[in-house]
């Protein structure tokens, strides 16, 4: 149970979130999940399994097909669910096997990984499904072990999924939904490799919320937690059940936009103890974006030079080029500032 519940807060919830996935109905060891297109089903099944690959506990076959269904005000039914659940049953363990609809839908990233696997017989439908399947690949797994760090230069987050200790259904979607949109903010933010996993951070920043329900009452505390494990601030926000599709919006935005700052502060804080030559270029990048932030002539200054040590020492990392430009652009508009000058001579007018 506690494998099923971390596969929804650490996988489903943020693959499907990015994917505008819903789950419409759980039955327990399945799942039926809705998506807008062929692609953003295959391209979040390809995500799922990918992340699970090797994982000790769980092991699981996908299906995919396209079309129309039938909804109550209870549930769902349809010839499509029947072909996608169907597809399912025959595809290999760690697989995903999809039809021939599916598969013309799909472009050119994403074909080359399916092979023809023929017509299919399928239980009460009348004519053969034609088929196409992804096997386990081992050697281009994404990941190994149960949701595997991923390294990076930049500084790490480590979001943990929202705890709830209420039993009820909608507060548990509260929480999931948190925990999803937590990783989606945070995950956008170009030099902070962000992932979410129940597991205790070896190393980096990390963020543990709490949604505390009484009756209809909900309560958010959001504590972040610098490398060496003091708490760097905390937040709290209240909101109600009725309200609670809102409020996630508004709180997750609020946690991300504060907390990247604050991140940002307490890591330049953490580099500035480094002798300036040791600095590697995602450490100078880093300091460059928070250089310029009293917007003064001497932070303008300072803040490209940190950029253009960035790209001098690895010219391919394309985010030292945008801040850099941003930071220049901004430096031109707001300062007459002849110290750089040189550096806007680098670029086409």
């Amino acid at each position: 149970m506690q494998a099923l519940h971390a596969l929804r807060a650490e996988v489903f919830g943020p693959v499907f979130a990015d994917s505008a996935g819903a789950i419409i109905k759980s039955m327990g060891d399945g799942w039926l999940v809705e998506f807008s297109s062929a692609v953003a089903a295959v391209n979040a099944a390809m995500q799922v399994q990918d992340r699970l690959r090797d994982h000790p506990t769980i092991a699981l076959r996908m299906g995919v097909h396209m079309g129309d269904l039938t909804r109550t005000e209870f549930d769902v039914y349809g010839d499509s669910i029947n072909i996608a659940s169907r597809l399912e049953a025959l595809a290999p363990t760690g697989g995903i096997m999809i039809s021939d609809a599916v598969f013309a839908g799909l472009d050119g990233t994403l074909s080359p990984s399916f092979e023809a696997a023929g017509a299919q017989s399928l239980k009460k439908i009348p004519r053969p499904v034609t088929t196409w399947v992804r096997t386990p690949d081992t050697t281009t797994a994404r990941a190994s072990g149960t949701f595997a760090q991923t390294s990076s230069a930049f500084p790490v987050l480590t979001i943990m999924p929202v705890i709830n200790n209420d039993t009820r259904a909608e507060v548990q979607d509260t929480a999931d939904g948190l925990t999803a949109d937590l990783g989606t903010y945070f995950g956008s933010i170009n030099w902070l490799t962000t992932h979410i996993s129940s597991a205790e951070a070896a190393q980096g920043y990390s963020l543990r919320p709490t949604l505390r329900a009484r009756a209809e009452r909900l309560r958010l505390e959001t504590r972040p937690h610098a490398p060496d494990g003091t708490v760097i601030w905390t937040h709290k926000s209240d909101s109600t059940l009725d309200e609670a599709f809102d409020w996630q919006d508004t709180v997750v935005a609020a946690i991300a936009d504060y907390g990247t700052g604050r991140t940002l502060e307490a890591e330049t804080s953490r580099i500035a103890a480094i002798p300036e030559a040791q600095l590697t270029a995602e450490k100078c990048m880093l300091m460059g974006i928070m250089a310029w932030r009293d917007f003064s002539h001497a932070s303008f200054t300072r803040s490209v030079g940190f950029h253009d040590r960035a790209i001098a020492a690895k010219p391919d990392m394309a985010d030292a080029y945008a801040e850099g430009l941003i930071v220049l652009m901004a430096a031109r508009s707001m300062t007459s500032n002849p110290e750089i000058q040189p550096y806007m001579a680098k670029i086409p007018q």
